[in-house]
């Protein structure tokens, strides 16, 4: 079961494993109904009863469905038609470990949804509405707080969702709040967390769906201790077709400059079976799916009101319910999916001048302000331009931090974050200022010797392997040398005995009109004595005695050849010559050599 669990997983990070059936793009293209044109026609929408596509294809889209999904894309990044059709409802296999289902949770708490949007589009809304109310305990499920937060005109939706609320019978348990003032996602949950009365708050985004039995995991972490804030694992929506696949199971973290990575757990961790159910801690969190009781997340101070719209939210309230008291836990058996958005389509501007350029660099620079002591001076090396920001009044995040008597930073790295401490300062610094114009600290003695000998250490060890590249070159060069003499000489020897060459009179080779003898034992025994008549064939300085044969073309060449092999091989007796001739021919030799290595060896 725990080998099946695995390769399910591998699948999982290879393919996405996509909860959708491939036959669905056979079935014909779904008709899309407007929810924003007739809402009570759109609820009765299901492609999959329909055995309908409800994909986008260009070779079916009509006119208008053009016209609305560029409309779409430009203000969700989304292909909105593609989730019209898809209707207010669809299955969703049970996406937990089967371990999941068959687990007990505590949930006795009342829950208090809050869901802050702005430009929302209707049918994602609607769509995750249905999945709360379909796939939660109504025991549990004290009220949904549907809060706007500014949206513009033409994506006013409060009319729309009143009537949903009509349709659905939903009414009373739908808390619906339009603020007339953009106040950015932060401050907007802190404002709809005020208006709650469930004993738990769970936080979600706008564009999300849950899966069955998403709650309970939630609940009974806080259940069995209230100082808990408990995370779900967010699954991927596709932006495009709307299809549903798992995410890979992971813990969260932050580097130098407080930007978000993934902290993947060992494979060997999934070994033991309870760890698929059981809730594992995390040092931060991914965004702002999340549950806390109510009374935990106003005593530690919500979230920091002086930050604006969105970025780094997640990693304040990690370290301040670390550091002040709480834990942070991803429950593994609670899967909630979230459209992934192709791009962030939001232009509003936060009111603090400062954040205007990047409201995530901003409240970073708030949160390591108060909350990293000693180590903020690696954030300042890793973003020196959010270190410069004035971010405002921070008096009252520190009385809070001086209230609730939280830890230090350090302790969080020791306990709870110690991958963040694994690199040392000078590869720390290396990493965080690679692109910034910054000059390293000064180097202590020790140091400094400590790198002058890690420097001669070094160049030892690469003369060293030079050296021993240079032997292992000069080895290869001789063996190749040696096979090339061979081939040349068998190839001589060949053509000497083609030629038919008589040892009686001897092979009469003249250098440059100086007539020497150059018998060769090895050529003597192999042939006959013969006496005829001898014709000559001169090229060049050699001249080659044949017997009784008038030279044809096909023999010149022949024996054009044979000369060369005969010189480069020094057949010729060389003692009668003079040193510059030698060394000329020693030239030869070796430029011959060069060439044939590459034609013969590679």
């Amino acid at each position: 079961m725990l080998e099946g669990f695995m390769k399910k997983y591998v699948l999982i990070l290879l393919f996405g494993l996509v909860i959708s059936s491939d036959h669905v793009e056979e079935w014909p293209a779904c008709t899309h109904v407007d929810p924003y044109e007739n809402l009570g026609d759109w609820m009765q929408v299901n492609a999959e009863s329909s055995k309908c596509n409800h994909t986008t294809q260009a070779d079916r889209e009509t006119e208008r469905e053009a016209e609305r999904r560029k409309w779409g894309e430009r203000a969700f990044s989304f292909d909105m038609v593609s989730s019209d059709k898809i209707g207010p409802r669809r299955i969703l296999d049970y996406q937990a470990e089967k371990n999941c289902k068959n687990a007990s949770f505590q949930h006795d708490q009342s829950v208090s949804i809050v869901i802050i949007y702005h430009n929302e589009c209707l049918s994602v809304l609607l769509r995750m509405l249905t999945s709360i109310f379909d796939r939660t305990p109504e025991s549990n499920l004290q009220e949904i707080i549907l809060y706007d937060d500014a949206s513009e005109v033409e994506h006013i939706l409060v009319e729309k969702l009143q009537e949903f609320g009509h349709i659905t019978e939903k009414s009373d348990i739908l808390k619906i709040h339009r603020n007339p003032e953009r106040e950015g996602l932060i401050r907007a949950k802190v404002l709809a967390s005020r208006m709650a009365i469930g004993d738990v708050l769970i936080f979600l985004d706008s564009h999300c769906e849950v899966s069955e039995g998403w709650l309970p995991p939630l609940l009974d972490p806080i259940h069995k201790n209230p100082k808990s804030i408990v995370l779900p694992i967010v699954d991927l929506i596709s932006p495009i077709t709307f299809k549903y696949s798992k995410a890979l199971i992971a813990r969260c973290g932050f580097d130098d400059a407080l930007n978000f990575k993934w902290l993947y757990l060992p494979w060997e961790y999934w070994n033991v079976e309870e760890n698929i159910v059981k809730p594992f801690e995390s040092p931060s969190m991914s965004g702002g799916l999340l549950a806390v009781q109510s009374e935990f997340f106003r005593e530690i101070g919500e979230y920091d009101m002086g930050m604006e719209i969105w970025g780094a939210e997640n990693h304040e309230l990690s370290l301040r319910t670390w550091l002040c008291g709480g834990r942070v836990l991803i429950a593994p058996c609670s899967r909630v999916g979230h459209v992934f958005r192709m791009r962030r389509p939001y232009k509003s501007a936060p009111k603090n001048k400062e954040a205007a350029r990047d409201t995530n660099s901003y409240n970073s620079a708030r949160t390591a302000k108060v909350w990293l002591g000693d180590y903020l001076k690696y954030f300042i090396r890793a973003n020196p331009r959010a270190a410069k920001l004035n971010v405002g009044d921070l008096k009252e995040r520190f009385e809070i931090k001086e209230r609730l008597k939280c830890k230090d930073f350090s302790w969080f790295l020791e306990n709870v974050y110690p991958e963040f401490k694994k690199i040392d300062e000078n590869q720390r610094f290396a990493f965080s200022v690679k692109k910034q114009n910054l000059k390293p600290p000064l180097p202590s003695n020790q140091q400094m010797l400590g790198a002058q000998a890690l420097r001669t250490k070094q160049k030892a060890e690469q003369k060293e392997k030079e050296k021993r590249q240079r032997e292992r070159l000069k080895s290869i060069e001789i063996q190749r040398e040696k096979a090339h003499r061979q081939a040349c000489e068998d190839a001589a020897l060949q053509y000497l005995e083609n030629l038919d060459i008589r040892a009686e009179p001897p092979l009469k080779i003249k250098h440059g009109g100086m007539g020497t003898s150059a018998s060769s034992d090895a050529l003597a025994h192999r042939h006959s004595v013969h006496t005829m008549n001898m014709n000559v064939v001169q090229k060049g300085n050699l001249q080659f005695s044949t017997p009784g044969r008038s030279p044809s073309s096909e023999m010149f060449k022949e024996k054009k050849e044979g000369s060369r092999l005969l010189r480069w091989l020094g057949l010729a007796d060389k003692d009668e010559r003079s040193q510059s001739e030698l060394d000329k021919e020693e030239r030869e030799r070796i430029r011959l050599l060069k060439q044939r290595r590459m034609s013969t060896f590679t």
